[in-house]
């Protein structure tokens, strides 16, 4: 049995969530999330803000959808997920190294608000889970959160071993896959 570290995370999502296709056509998202812990210092009683820290977050398949459909700037979440750390050679030869959560579950944080969960159903999968554009094109909208979405994968929260995306950007992609602009 393989040992992963598993994090659990509550905080703000820093930017519009990234969605993307592998070049199989797998969905996979991206986004941020500040962790912004408080305290009350004992000392004067006052509440206190601690040292802020940022996490990237990556989703796959069905969850990489949901989140897509769910999930916008500024919204408290809370993330479970596994630990990677990622290593690629740069440019100037150096190694480097970046680490990530790939989410096994993603949701909104209910003592900052309220929310709607609506389930998927079978008969909705009519298309397409994620539209695929070109690099840099304009697609889509907010409307765009409800339309009916492909539900061909099974869930899984791993990604594929060949998946590129495993690693960060700017780690020897060139561009070969394409992005959902939103």
């Amino acid at each position: 049995m393989k040992h992963e570290a598993t994090i659990t995370i509550v905080g703000n999502v820093v930017a519009e969530p990234e969605s993307r296709t592998t070049r199989n056509g797998d969905p996979l998202v991206n986004f941020r999330v500040a962790v912004n812990p408080r305290y009350k210092d004992n000392r004067t009683g006052e509440w206190k803000d601690g040292t802020t820290e940022y996490y990237r977050v990556t989703a796959f398949r069905r969850l990489a959808t949901n989140i897509d459909r769910s999930v916008r700037k500024g919204e408290q979440v809370m993330v479970v997920g596994r630990v990677e750390t990622n290593t690629w050679t740069g440019n100037d030869g150096g190694q480097h190294s970046s680490m990530q959560i790939v989410a096994s579950y993603v949701g909104h944080d209910l003592m900052m608000g309220t929310s709607k969960f609506t389930k998927e159903k079978a008969q909705q999968a009519s298309g397409p889970m994620l539209e695929t554009v070109p690099a840099g094109s304009q697609s889509g909208s907010d409307d765009d959160r409800d339309a009916p979405r492909d539900d061909r994968f099974d869930g899984v929260d791993t990604p594929p071993n060949h998946d590129p995306w495993a690693r960060p950007a700017g780690a020897g992609d060139s561009g070969e896959l394409e992005q959902r602009a939103g």
